[in-house]
């Protein structure tokens, strides 16, 4: 009987060992999942950075572009002339286009010189 007694103690022994081996190294497993998703949400943001940082200097560029342009066609229309009253020619073609707007300011009302007075003002600007 105190051969059994000692087996069975023994084998308990080994037992509670063998689950406070298992204790001690789940630890390490655990550190070791935390470590891999600790490089993995690196790599995620990293990833994730580079490709924003060239959205936004794409955006950036663009709207700078725009704005290049805009001021572009404000320094061009500084020199357009706006008469209120007078149609707008319907000609397609540009060069007729520029003769018929020429005759309409140059045309002087009771100064008798009509429609013909577009080739004689020459060009505006």
């Amino acid at each position: 009987m105190l051969e059994k007694k000692t087996e069975s103690e023994t084998t308990q022994w080994q037992l509670v060992e063998s689950r406070l081996k298992k204790l001690e190294e789940r630890p390490a497993v655990i550190e070791e999942a935390q470590e891999r998703i600790e490089f993995k949400v690196d790599q995620l943001k990293q990833n994730m950075n580079e490709p924003m940082v060239q959205v936004v200097q794409g955006a950036v560029e663009g709207v700078l572009q725009q704005d290049k342009e805009e001021e572009m066609e404000i320094e061009r229309r500084k020199q357009n002339v706006i008469v209120h009253g007078v149609s707008e020619s319907q000609v397609d073609s540009p060069d007729q286009r520029v003769e018929d707007d020429l005759a309409v300011c140059c045309y002087v009302p009771g100064s008798g010189n009509g429609g013909s007075a577009g080739r004689q003002c020459g060009q505006i600007g």
